[in-house]
């Protein structure tokens, strides 16, 4: 899955910023040094958004409005000794998988978010920013679709990933 594609299916993600707040972080990627090479986690993993609160706070006076994408395929992740991909066509996003299962994809989009119209404050870096991660042998983690003026916090959802 392209980039171009990963936005369209992302678009209807979008959300609006008002006032209010503060936030929380996401897991750092997996260093190539810590990935798994004895493949405890081959194959493919289907990923469902199991839940998506629909206001977040966020840094600052900042909260996230965001919309309930419960139920939606965020793709499949298949995993070959430690180097996972998202989809299957060429130029897929990758990561590394560690050896306790934990991930973490970064996938930039072309969109940018704005304040809401309601809103007299401004985001100056709205550079957006898909970020799924999570552990492989727990079956879940999250997906955050991130503002870059929020270190990458924004609307996240709860993952559930299994084994196909």
């Amino acid at each position: 899955m392209n980039n171009k594609k990963i936005s369209t299916v992302f678009a209807s993600l979008a959300f609006v910023l008002a006032l209010q707040g503060c936030a929380s972080t996401v897991l750092k990627p997996v260093a190539e040094s810590n990935r798994d090479v004895a493949g405890s986690f081959n194959g493919s993993y289907q990923g469902i958004v199991t839940n998506t609160a629909l206001v977040q706070q966020a840094q600052g006076n900042w909260q996230f409005n965001c919309h309930d994408i419960t139920g939606k395929n965020v793709g499949v992740i298949s995993v070959v000794d430690g180097i996972a991909t998202l989809g299957e066509e060429e130029g897929t996003p990758t990561a590394f998988v560690s050896k306790n299962g934990k991930f973490r994809f970064e996938i930039p989009l072309q969109e940018v978010a704005a304040a809401a119209g309601t809103s007299d404050a401004t985001i100056s870096n709205g550079n957006i920013t898909i970020i799924l991660y999570g552990s492989l042998d727990k079956g879940a983690g999250s997906m955050t679709y991130g503002i870059a003026e929020f270190a990458n916090n924004g609307c996240t959802s709860k993952v559930e990933y299994k084994k196909i």
